[in-house]
Order: structure tokens, then sequence, then C-alpha cells
């Protein structure tokens, strides 16, 4: 009799959780959308967003061939490299297709889809791998999973003792608050996990296909993501050799790794690689061993820690589940280090960090879990110590939200006021805009997003352009928007030459040429931005006519700049470009321009 009213509470604690997900995930893009009266753009509380978003316009794209988005130049078929694993920006793209180009709306159902796999996974995930006995764990599980961030433990601490003021939430977010990255990849990883279990415990081929499936998927969105599928897998494998018979191992395990890397073997051949794998000088090793101590910290040590008990201790609830969990953890392990062996140009330690919350979320819970079933027959209040545990997260998950929504309003303010700004001025197709670029998601990079126009100049840009053309015409439009700021050769000089300047040299290079970590990559790319950009300025110094740079005039040119904080010259935006009109629209100065005859 007890049966039917235990399920039907677990079922409501379940909603309850997922419910509590949905809002205080939601809570900043719909507070946001409240406090500034407008759904004309969507609304950012990470970085990259606008970048992720005009890669999914390739998506939506019905132009053939497909173009640049910032710069409205076609794209050049195998030599891309941020879009050689695109799969996530068409799926993206088509979803922006069903509700007819609303940003708005899609990025907030895009973002409900993903935080919904991650919920679906983790539940799935808990069922398998803990007894039934140790239910609430799974809600605290779930719970830490979302609202919580072990890779940054010591700055949410100090939020909380800093506690009335939120100047600590706000320097934080929720941990998959991003609309793309980690969210896509945290999803079909606690599938996966969730898969493998099964596989492992029943033995049907259909749990092994799901796993193929979702590892192919995961490696043409995220390929980080397959590297940790494939070493849980591994270390299983090696930990099941000596029960599973020889017959059972080689009709399982041996086939799934074949097709496993046979479609992505496949994939790699079908799609182009990044314009820095084409670079004869291009080094996939790069052995930095004293460098491990530079990517240790604090969430990793405890890392490691959990994934060693993992191994030592007795398996709880079941053995699948151990070696799973122990599996990804020295996989993540392994990824978070892998920038002393390999090219930090890969980024392997940056973007292994994506994971490390999940996986010591998943983890915790799972000795939480064997510790309520150790002790809990002695001291029943356990479970309400675990309850008081979930609350307390779930608090904690809404601090993060209301810190992710005031960190972010002056930024979304400035771009709904740009909407609204580009709204009015009826900009047409094939008008330039000239917008602040300093960062990924400035000015420059919205544009694109709100208007039938392009840009001169935006950083974004670089991750759809091949090589030649990132070091070619890109770097000319950079060299004018420099000019157009204020800034000269001199300058860029004297940036190249200031050991303290590596946010404005990170600025002048392409991505990942500006690494400090690393001395030999650093000193290369200021070499670069003194042989390619230097030259490319100087020129534009002579005053030359814009006309001679491009392959078409432009009919109109809009500058468009703070009204507050002015960037751009006027005199030399002059030496260019004829001012036909001046007006102030809302926070902005805009300017209306055409290209001088000279």
């Amino acid at each position: 009799m007890a049966g039917p009213p235990a399920s039907s509470g677990r079922r409501l604690a379940t909603f309850v959780i997922v419910l509590a997900i949905l809002a205080i995930y939601s809570y900043p893009y719909i507070a946001t959308t409240w406090t500034l009266g407008s759904k004309l753009v969507p609304y950012a509380f990470a970085a990259d967003l606008s970048l992720y978003l005009n890669l999914g316009q390739l998506g939506s794209s019905q132009h053939q061939p497909a173009l640049n988005p910032y710069y409205g130049t076609p794209m050049q078929a195998g030599a891309f490299g941020y879009l050689t694993f695109d799969l996530a920006f068409r799926v993206f793209g088509w979803l922006e297709n069903i509700v007819h180009h609303n940003l708005w709306y899609a990025v907030l159902m895009w973002s409900w889809l993903w935080w919904m796999a991650i919920c679906i996974g983790a539940f799935w995930f808990f069922h398998l791998a803990l007894p039934e006995e140790t239910a609430p764990v799974i809600y605290l599980g779930v719970s830490l999973l979302f609202f919580f961030n072990f890779g940054v433990l010591k700055s949410l601490l100090g939020a909380w003792l800093h506690l009335p003021s939120l100047a600590g939430f706000e320097a934080l977010s929720l941990s998959y608050i991003r609309a793309f990255f980690p969210p896509i990849p945290v999803a079909l990883l606690v599938l996966y996990l969730a898969l493998q279990i099964r596989a492992l415990r029943f033995s049907r081929w259909y749990d092994w296909a799901g796993m193929c499936v979702l590892q192919a998927v995961a490696f043409a969105m995220f390929p980080y993501a397959t590297l940790l599928m494939a070493g849980s897998t591994l270390v299983v494998a090696i930990a099941f050799l000596g029960s599973l018979s020889l017959r059972r191992w080689v009709r399982t395990m041996v086939p799934y790794g074949v097709a496993c890397a046979a479609m992505d073997f496949m994939f790699l051949l079908l799609r182009p690689l990044g314009p820095g794998m084409h670079d004869p000088n291009f080094s996939l090793l790069r052995l930095r061993p004293s460098h491990i101590f530079d990517l240790t910290g604090g969430a990793l040590i405890l890392l490691f820690l959990l994934s060693v008990l993992t191994v030592v201790l007795r398996p709880f609830g079941s053995r699948e589940a151990k070696w799973t969990l122990a599996g990804l953890g020295f996989s993540n392990i392994l990824l978070m280090l892998a920038d002393a062996v390999f090219a930090p140009s890969l980024l392997l330690s940056v973007h292994g960090g994506y994971f490390l919350h999940c996986t010591i979320s998943l983890q915790v819970a799972y000795f939480a879990a064997a510790l309520m079933a150790r002790f809990e027959p002695a001291h029943r209040w356990m479970r309400s110590a675990c309850l008081a545990a979930v609350v307390l997260v779930v608090v904690n998950g809404a601090m993060l939200a209301l810190g992710n929504y005031r960190a972010f309003l002056p930024q979304n303010r400035e771009i709904s006021e740009l909407a609204r700004t580009l709204g009015s001025l009826r900009v047409e197709y094939g008008d330039v805009i000239i917008a602040r670029a300093d960062s990924v998601d400035d000015l420059c990079s919205w544009a694109p997003l709100l208007t039938r126009g392009t840009v001169l100049f935006c950083r974004s840009a670089q991750y759809e352009l091949s090589e030649s053309e990132r070091r070619g015409f890109h770097r000319l439009r950079q060299a004018f928007y420099l000019y157009f700021t204020g800034k000269d050769t001199r300058w860029v000089e004297g940036i190249i030459r200031d050991p303290g300047a590596l946010t404005a040299q990170d600025r002048l290079a392409f991505a990942g040429e500006i690494n400090p970590s690393d001395k030999d990559t650093l000193d290369r790319g200021k070499q670069e931005i003194a042989a390619e950009l230097i030259p490319q300025l100087a020129e534009v110094e002579k005053r030359q006519g814009l006309t001679q740079y491009f392959s078409r005039p432009y009919p109109r040119v809009l500058v468009i700049d703070d009204a507050k904080h002015r960037i751009f010259v006027k005199e030399r935006l002059s030496s260019f470009l004829a001012i036909v009109s001046e007006q102030q629209v809302g926070d902005f100065v805009v300017l209306w321009c055409r290209l001088n005859a000279g």
C-alpha cells in the first residue's frame, strides 16, 4: 500500500525540481525583457551569444552560396574553422526558421530545449546509478548540477560571506546559462552516460547504437565531449575486461569502438578543417610538463580526489555506475591537463573546464547516496538534511540568476537601444555600418543580426573566414577601424612592446594567438601583428580613397557611436567619408556618410 503514494511523491518532487530549474534559469531573460520592455533582441548573460547567433544565420540563410553575415562576402568552401563542427548552429538555424526569424523566441526556446535535455539525462542517469532507497539524493544531484558551480567554489563561498551585497554573485553565473556551450555537450554527455550504464547492464544492441549516435552528434557539435565519452567507455572496457567473457567483449566493445571511430573519421573526411590545421608551422604536440602546475587548481584537485575514491571504494549501487563515473573523472582530468602536451591553440584545457562542474556534481551525488545508504538506517535525519541541502542549493541558484540579471542589464540595455536605433534608420541591403568592435559581443556583432547591412570590421568575423581572408581583407578592415578610432602605427608598435598590454594585444591578434602561458605562441602572435597589421595601417594613414580597397563601393556608410563616450574621430572619418548628416538617436550619435570620390 505504501508503493503508489511514494511513487506519486517522487513524481511531484521531480516536477517541482524541473519547474524550479526552468523558472530560475529563465528569470534573467524574462526579467530583462520586462525591465527593458523590448523583444527586439535576445538577451545575453554570458559571452559569445552574438557570435553563435551569427554562425546560426548560415543554417537559416536562403542564400546560395551562403554569405558571411558580417561582411556579406561569399563563404569559401573548404576554408572554415569554427564551422567544421557546425551541427549545433545548423539545428538552431532550423529552429529560427520555424519561429520566422524571431531571435528573442528562438534563443529562449533553444535554451529550454537543452536545459530540459540535461534534466532528462541527469534524472535518467541517477535513477540507473543509485539504489531506490537513496532517491532523495537524486534531487540533490540534479540541484547541484544546475544551481551550484564547483568550478568557482571559492568565489561562490565568498559571495555568500558578503551578503546582503550581491556583487559577488554578479561576478559569477549559472552553470548552463549560455545558449550553446556548455549546455549542449553536457546534455549529450549525461544522456550518453545513462545509456552506457544500460548497455553494460543489459547488453542490448539498441543501447550501444544510441551511444554511437550520441557520440557522433557530439562530435559534429562539440568534439571535446566525444573525448570524454570515449575516455569513460575506455576505462569501463578495461575494468570489465576480466569479468566479461572474451566472446561477449569482442561482440560488444570492439564493434562499438570501430563504428564510432569510422563515423568520426568519415565526418572529418567530409568536413573542412580549421585554418590552423593547414599551417605548415602548426604542431599538434607541444610538450610543456611544467605547465601542469599552472593548469591545476582547487576544483581539479577535488575532481582528482573524488575520482581516486571512486576507484578504491567498493562499488555502490552498481559496478557499471562506479566505473562510468571513474572513467568520466579521469578523462576530464586528462582533458584539463592536455595543454601541457598538445598545442594550446586546440583549447583542450579550456573546453575541458566546461565539463568540470558536471563531473564533480555526478560524483558528489554518488558519494552522498553511498553515505545515506550506509548511515540512514541509524540516522533518520539524513533525509531531512538532504532536503535542506536541496533547498539551500536552489536558493544559491536563485541568487546566481539574480546576479546574472543585474550584471548583464547595462549591456542588454545597450543592445536593446541599438536595435531600436537601427530599426528607426531603415538600413538597406548594401549599407555598411561602422560600430564599436572591441569585444566579441560588441555593437558590430549585433548589427548584422538586426539589419540587412554589413559591418566594416568585427573581430568575430574571423571565425567565418578562410586563412587568406583573415590575413587579407579582414586585416585591412581592422586597419581602417583602428584608424577611425584614433590609432596609428606607433600605437600598435607600443602595444606589441608592452608586456602588460595583453588585453590590447589579444584584441589585435586572432583568436588563440596571444597566450601568456605559451611564450612561443605569444611571440608568434606579436610577430604576425607587426608583419600584417602595421603595414596595412601605414597604407591607410596615407589617406588613399576607400573605394580602391574594396571590391564594390558601398552606397551608404552608417557610423554609430556612443553619444557620451565617442570612440570614432570625426576628422579621421572625414578624410575618407563625406558626412551627409549627423543626428542623435537615443544613446547613440549616428553619422550618415558616403564614400569620398578620391
